[in-house]
């Protein structure tokens, strides 16, 4: 079955995303309350989908995809 990933610190966010995509599809959602632990459940669980708040991005370091596009299973 596919996996997405939501990567979001907003509880609503989180709730109203997850709703949604277990309403809509077959998928399974896994979520993240941060960038660090979404690279970690990245790199172990290889979703087929990550969705990210933009707003977690607000410093311009853009850690999140870097921290994937190091890791070869993620890249």
């Amino acid at each position: 079955m596919p996996q997405i990933l939501i990567v979001d610190g907003n509880p609503e966010h989180q709730r109203a995303l997850g709703g949604l995509i277990r309403y809509r599809t077959e998928s399974t959602t896994v979520i993240a309350d941060s960038c660090v632990e979404g690279a970690r459940i990245a790199v172990r669980d290889h979703p087929d989908v990550i969705l990210v708040n933009v707003l977690l991005y607000v410093d311009g370091q853009f850690a999140f995809q870097r921290a994937l596009g190091m890791n070869a299973s993620t890249e």
